[in-house]
């Protein structure tokens, strides 16, 4: 094993920002931390300790060194502040699956620690949880990346981007497969139209889905949105002129697979959405040439 996999893997288990001892009040610190509570009294410095119902127990430290256990009330916490764990910018650093599920594994730890203080507003194990679902999707684990997306949406943490979590299980589903619950997450969240490159992606996962769920209406809507307003984010254009031809082709709209197939020869001709649209064409060619050769003057007999 390559030193620096080694030093990743052990950086992860034995070395995190957060610890938690069991040195008794005074002296010497414990807890989680640390963390800055802003509160309705200004800013408090402190370790977390544990958690009393609306009560959360914190040491602070004096000017003396020594260390107070303190209760503040969980409505006095406006806002929670800490410098980012090294944790994080080790699954930044992440590129094999084994370094990925390593820092997984960190991970999860740390969402146990923090999980008395799930309503406290910006606790580390959001960003974590977060971190945990992008690597499982890195990993093309669709299922599990879901699961942490929805351990976000589905417990009381304060959330301040619910929407783009919310847009980023429905993409999870899409890929695993999962059509009519990814459209449940796809169609009741506001779509961030400033976040081009997201706003591309849920369209087009939004159009997938519809298109798998039988829905080719909706589809050619999501995906001709695209092409008018977007065409050049991401090569919009041409993959959803691609994708549109397979609805266009449930819907019986052989004049529409025309012209689709015209433009994407006459701008993509290399292109591989070409070559998927002309290949969704193909089991089809007879009714196409059916409707061109409708389309076609009648010649006047000579």
């Amino acid at each position: 094993m390559k030193r620096g996999v080694v030093i990743l893997m052990l950086a992860a288990l034995l070395a995190p920002v957060w610890t938690r001892t069991a040195a008794a009040q005074g002296s010497r610190e414990r807890g989680l931390g640390p963390v800055t509570l802003l509160t309705p009294r200004g800013e408090l410095d402190v370790r977390l300790i544990r958690r009393e119902r609306d009560l959360v127990w914190v040491d602070r430290e004096t000017r003396s060194g020594t260390f107070i256990e303190t209760g503040v009330p969980v409505s006095d916490i406006q806002a929670l502040r800490y410098e980012e764990p090294r944790l994080f910018s080790l699954a930044e650093a992440a590129r094999t699956p084994s370094q990925m599920r390593t820092v997984i594994e960190a991970l999860d730890k740390m969402i146990v620690q923090f999980s008395p203080y799930l309503d406290l507003p910006n606790i580390p194990s959001i960003r974590a949880l977060e971190i945990k679902a992008s690597l499982h999707e890195s990993l093309g684990e669709w299922d599990e990346a879901i699961a942490a997306y929805r351990e976000l949406l589905d417990k009381d943490y304060r959330l301040e981007d619910r929407d783009t979590i919310q847009l980023r299980t429905g993409l999870a589903g899409v890929r695993a497969g999962r059509a009519e619950e990814a459209l449940a997450m796809l169609e009741t969240a506001e779509i961030p139209e400033d976040d081009l490159v997201l706003m591309s992606d849920v369209r087009m996962a939004r159009a997938r889905a519809h298109t798998a769920a039988g829905k080719p209406v909706e589809a050619v809507n999501d995906l001709m949105h695209l092409v008018v307003f977007y065409p050049f984010v991401q090569t919009n254009e041409a993959r959803a002129l691609s994708a549109v031809v397979p609805n266009y082709i449930e819907l019986g709209d052989w004049s529409a697979v025309t012209r689709t197939l015209e433009a994407l020869n006459d701008q993509y001709p290399d292109s591989p959405h070409t070559a998927s649209a002309e290949m969704a064409v193909e089991q089809h060619r007879s009714a196409l040439e059916e409707e061109q050769a409708r389309a076609l003057p009648d010649m006047p007999e000579e």
